[in-house]
């Protein structure tokens, strides 16, 4: 029996609330979860990469997931990254999750060392067989050194019940095209979605599911806009929004890593939001934050 996936659209990565001394700010990332509640995002994804999840100890996951669930209150659909290195520990942070009110969990390969397929398949059954809500991939071969091949993703839609579907964060297109040719082909319910904002669109037209774009966290209207517009087969307007976020996709390569960028840029736009980073990971520039504020300029997302 084929779980029920209620999930689609445009789903952002929300990043952390943390302060200068580098604690949670709950009272920050309450009012950034309003703001995306108010929007016309499909869903929330907390602890995924621009959460900053590696850079956390497992009671510090615990605490944000539990703060974010319970404010959310069910408000929009929410996803709570698991990933770690071990199989024990991302079942632990899989059952709490679950137990927490998560709607789905998703799950990023182990980097540092390159598993076979079948390790990889016995990892993410492992996950999936412990808990009972969905499970999504999680495909970031950049940070990963190893892509999560057609054939295991294709294995494991097909083994698995509460395999769902599969985030694609990938420079090239041809590994998300993979994914919807060969996997979700042969099952409809499976999703596939990007993790690159510029993919979006190709997405869509290719027969994808839909984005979880870090973007959709500030512009909301632009991912969303192109969704909308897709669905409404508006094509002048797909065009539109989907060039502004081809654009706005150099703020990218403002800083490394981004998080820090995705913070401004929330900041820009009128929301309040902390800007502290949890280390390694170092503060935003000053000269970055002034190239990121020409680049919203230059697309009107502020003035």
């Amino acid at each position: 029996m084929t779980m029920k996936n209620i999930w689609s659209g445009v789903i952002p990565p929300v990043p952390t609330a943390i302060d200068e001394t580098g604690q949670f700010a709950p009272q920050a990332m309450a009012a950034l979860i309003d703001h995306l509640v108010a929007s016309a995002v499909n869903g929330l994804l907390f602890l995924g990469t621009t959460g900053e999840f590696s850079a956390m100890s497992v009671s510090q996951r615990k605490q944000v997931a539990e703060f974010c669930i319970r404010h959310t209150n069910q408000r929009k659909p929410v996803m709570i990254g698991v990933a770690a290195h071990s199989i024990a520990e991302t079942i632990e942070l899989a059952q709490h999750a679950e137990r927490t009110g998560a709607d789905a969990v998703i799950v990023v390969n182990p980097s540092y060392v390159k598993y076979s397929d079948e390790g990889l398949y016995h990892y993410y059954r492992s996950v999936a067989e412990s808990i009972g809500i969905p499970v999504f991939l999680y495909n970031f071969p950049k940070l990963t050194s190893q892509p999560l091949s057609v054939a295991l993703v294709g294995r494991l839609a097909n083994d698995v019940d509460n395999i769902i579907g599969i985030k694609d964060t990938v420079d090239d297109i041809v590994s998300t095209r993979r994914y919807i040719t060969k996997v979700k082909s042969k099952h409809p319910n499976f999703r596939v979605f990007s993790g690159f904002d510029e993919h979006l669109a190709n997405n869509l037209l290719m027969g994808g599911d839909g984005g979880i774009p870090s973007s959709s966290n500030f512009a909301p209207s632009l991912t969303c806009g192109v969704f909308q517009a897709f669905q409404q087969g508006d094509w002048n307007e797909f065009t539109k929004q989907h060039r502004r976020i081809a654009i706005l996709s150099e703020m990218y390569d403002i800083q490394a890593p981004f998080f820090p960028v995705v913070k401004a840029a929330i900041n820009l736009v009128g929301i309040p939001f902390v800007q502290g980073t949890l280390p390694p990971c170092d503060l935003i520039a000053e000269h970055s934050v002034i190239q990121l504020r020409e680049l919203l300029k230059s697309i009107k997302i502020i003035e």
